[in-house]
């Protein structure tokens, strides 16, 4: 069943969101400390029992502090949701998607590791810029120096998907 999240704190277009830059992530040790409700309102869709969001929504809100201040986008332009996806095959995924405040477009989509499709998955990432083909793959410190190195990983000639 299809479900909506009723405890927007931002609203853009259809997506149930947060402009990043009033995420108060910079300074906290554990996102654990913030509460169910708070970390439940990132969810616009989800196939997943509700009872399983807040667990699942720690875990993205984990990953999403490593690359708040990436270089790749400006903090005070986008806004970040999470959706849980049910493939036709496989068990149901999460994924981040950071979208231009501006145009309401998906910049970026990181996928968390899953059986999607009926095959194992690592952490993926998708951009607009790509046509959302896979950017970067690999384990979580992968997504991260993808994000926050670009020119690094350029200059050492580390190719991504």
């Amino acid at each position: 069943m299809r479900r909506s999240n009723p405890n927007l704190i931002y609203h853009c277009g259809t997506h149930a969101s947060r402009v990043l830059n009033t995420i108060p992530l910079d300074g906290v040790v554990d996102v654990a400390t913030f509460s169910e409700q708070y970390v439940n309102s990132f969810w616009y869709d989800w196939f997943c029992p509700s009872g399983q969001l807040y667990r699942r929504g720690l875990r993205l809100l984990r990953a999403l502090k490593t690359i708040q201040h990436s270089p790749r986008f400006k903090p005070s332009e986008v806004y970040v949701w999470f959706k849980n996806n049910s493939p036709m095959t496989g068990s149901t995924y999460d994924d981040i998607r950071i979208s231009s405040v501006e145009t309401g477009f998906n910049l970026f989509v990181i996928q968390i590791p899953s059986n999607r499709y009926g095959e194992k998955h690592g952490w993926e990432v998708c951009s607009r810029e790509s046509h959302y083909e896979t950017v970067a793959s690999g384990k979580l410190k992968d997504i991260q120096n993808w994000f926050m190195h670009p020119a690094l990983l350029a200059l050492d000639g580390i190719t991504t998907c």
